[in-house]
């Protein structure tokens, strides 16, 4: 199974009938766990739940050069590196696809969780499991392949109800027809590549400098330590030395919503959080 290009990430891995779990544990976290079906030779699909902020991409090699990867993400934000470029974030709802193999660095889930479905496809392995029934699908593969590598090795999807909803139907499987189910849509899948119009200009959102997503991180972080203060973005922004447009586009992109919003949000959180934990008042925590 593809799984052994993740298992130097993870802690633990059972072995299932039809499935392999690598798990692992990330201090102050839940378990993080990611499921594998194989599919068929050469395709699998994989079910991401993770707890914590460190994401966990395969490892680098000349295989993982030969395979792609189409990722949704159900819940959370995934964000990385891409190669030379800067750093792109994959939000609720949207779709993914890039060279496994690809240079990642710094993957993350800024949100401190995730959730969403993979499909691991092994170029050549595939295209040889394929070629005498759909062989229509295998020139699909190739060309989808052909299109991330002239887009730097990865490429964003976003709002394709085609795909959308066949990725939504992957949640709610009936286990006596679950793997004959995966294999139905996962092919589906791959047939409706063909659908999403390819710009080269459009598959990735403007990449954003590494420069200023550190300093986005950091004003977030300020923020959070000094709930008490509500600092305005503008006051921050200044400290930090990047235009108050450039940090509304990146703090949206790393958090999925604006600034104003994420914080009242989280002012939420804490206090239901101090609540279950203490016997204050809500008045005390306001």
């Amino acid at each position: 199974m593809l799984n052994r290009y993740y298992r130097k990430k993870f802690d633990k891995e059972k072995m299932l009938q039809d499935a392999s779990i690598l798990t692992r544990t990330e201090e102050g976290a839940a378990d993080s766990s990611i499921t594998f079906y194989e599919v068929m030779p050469g395709i699998e699909l994989t079910y991401n739940f993770f707890h914590g902020k460190s994401g966990a991409e395969a490892e680098s090699c000349p295989e993982t050069q030969e395979m792609i990867e189409i990722n949704h993400c159900r819940q959370g934000r995934f964000g990385c590196k891409i190669g030379k470029n800067g750093y792109v974030y994959l939000g609720a709802g949207e779709i993914g696809a890039s060279i496994l193999g690809v240079e990642k660095t710094n993957p993350e889930f800024p949100l401190g969780f995730y959730e969403g479905v993979s499909i691991l496809i092994h170029v050549p392995m595939a295209a040889k499991s394929l070629e005498q029934m759909f062989p229509d699908l295998v020139k699909q593969i190739y060309l989808l392949k052909m299109q991330i590598e002239e887009n730097d090795g990865g490429m964003m999807i976003r709002n394709i109800p085609e795909l959308r909803h066949i990725f939504d139907e992957l949640y709610h499987i009936n286990s006596q027809i679950e793997v004959t189910y995966m294999k139905l849509k996962v092919l589906e899948i791959i047939l409706t590549m063909h659908l999403v119009p390819y710009d080269r200009n459009s598959c990735y959102p403007a990449y954003y400098k590494s420069g200023d997503m550190e300093k986005i991180k950091a004003i977030r972080n300020e923020a959070v330590a000094h709930l008490d203060k509500r600092i305005p973005l503008k006051e921050l922004v200044d400290k930090y030395g990047i235009s108050l447009t450039n940090a509304k586009m990146c703090f949206k992109e790393v958090y999925g919503e604006p600034y104003f919003s994420y914080m009242k949000k989280y002012r939420m959180h804490k206090a239901i959080h101090y609540l279950e934990e203490s016997e204050k008042s809500i008045a005390e925590i306001a």
